[in-house]
């Protein structure tokens, strides 16, 4: 499938996935937060808004599932860019179970599971970090993943997209 072109607000992609997290986050006693810098909040992109939607969620799906105390922290910050364009830096932090040195590169691959015994209790499938992958390489950006054992993890996706010169208001209503 192609990727969408269409004008979004950063802000409402964050707002969104906080949404459709806060009852899971609630139910496992976690705080959920937003972390993001008011120029990313203030972003209006042209892109595939549906995409990075999807991106967020895997990985803050994955946040709560192997989180049982502390926090899960979605984020959003801008980095140099092309002129007419914003460099944008989503993340989702957590204090989960994090992941072992000797894991991480395969974690992007298909049907790969860090620690089998944490999966099969979580459920998944292995696919959703390979999907995010998939995305952030189709919108020619990257995903990355710095993690401690007992620590939690920090997930990364950055892509560069057009700068679109309208409110974030006038995007909503469009």
């Amino acid at each position: 499938r192609e990727l969408d072109d269409a004008p979004f607000a950063v802000r409402d992609v964050l707002d969104r996935t906080r949404r459709l997290f806060e009852d899971a986050a609630t139910r496992k006693q976690i705080a959920l937060a937003v972390d993001a810098s008011p120029e990313a909040l203030g972003l209006v992109l042209r892109g595939d808004a549906l995409r990075l939607s999807q991106v967020l969620i895997n990985l803050c799906s994955n946040a709560i599932k192997f989180t049982s105390t502390g926090r899960v922290v979605s984020g959003a910050q801008t980095l140099p860019a092309a002129p007419g364009h914003a460099r944008l830096r989503l993340s989702v932090t957590d204090t989960g179970i994090g992941i072992e040195p000797h894991l991480r590169q395969q974690l992007f691959e298909p049907f790969f599971q860090g620690d089998d015994s944490a999966s099969r209790r979580a459920g998944g499938t292995g696919l959703g970090l390979a999907i995010c992958k998939r995305i952030a390489d189709r919108m020619g950006g990257l995903i990355e993943v710095e993690s401690q054992p007992g620590q939690g993890s920090a997930f990364r996706i950055e892509v560069e997209l057009p700068r679109v010169d309208a409110a974030p208001e006038a995007v909503a209503a469009a």
